[in-house]
């Protein structure tokens, strides 16, 4: 059984509980951990259909290091089934993909770059980021951070938000947890069935 199935497993155990908040809260939890875990036994036609996938998530090809995020086959993976680098593979069976990225920068052209920089800056305070990924994925306007840093000579983040004058904002202190308390409605039979997925959950997350 993998850490996914286990997951899994533990999710239809506890769905034999009586449905309180608590144990609603542990299901959620439980399954954001199995959508997170990366798919197992990646071959090639897997592979060329998760792109393909990607593709038509997102209306563009994969970047090689979006192949480190979650949903896409890892570097180590490519380079074992087909005995080259993600790079490679990109350029070898998906070079079409070069026509999107010209695509996408043509338009941020029709303004000067001190526009985007504004713009830049109004995201940031918008959304109140404070990463780089942070800055791509929640931006409502303009291009990703790289162009702009590109537009004016910059090679990093850090330099970008120091020619802009800008700070990163603090970040909020964490909430206070909640003890977990077990339910007055759950039974010994339930208790039971509790400590089984206890040692799943255990076991899941025990290294291979």
């Amino acid at each position: 059984m993998t850490r996914k199935q286990t997951l899994i497993r533990a999710i239809s155990m506890l769905e034999q509980l009586p449905q309180d908040e608590e144990v609603k809260a542990v299901q959620k939890t439980l399954q954001e951990l199995a959508d997170d875990l990366p798919v197992t036994g990646w071959d090639e036609k897997t592979i060329f259909d998760t792109v393909e996938q990607f593709f038509l998530d997102h209306g563009r090809y994969p970047n090689a290091k979006e192949f480190e995020s979650r949903g896409l086959p890892s570097h180590p993976t490519i380079a074992n089934r087909f005995g080259m680098t993600v790079v490679e593979f990109l350029d070898i069976f998906y070079p079409q993909r070069l026509d999107f990225v010209r695509r996408s920068t043509r338009k941020y052209k029709a303004h000067p770059k001190e526009y985007w920089l504004g713009i830049f800056k109004e995201q940031m305070e918008k959304h109140q980021i404070r990463t780089a990924s942070e800055y791509n994925h929640k931006r409502t306007d303009g291009p990703g951070w790289a162009y702009i840093a590109h537009l004016f000579g910059l090679s990093n983040w850090n330099c970008l938000l120091s020619y802009a004058g800008l700070q990163i904002p603090q970040k909020p202190a964490p909430k206070e947890r909640t003890p977990f308390t077990v339910s007055r409605r759950i039974n010994h039979s339930d208790l039971k069935t509790l400590k089984q997925i206890q040692e799943q959950i255990r076991q899941c997350m025990l290294p291979k």
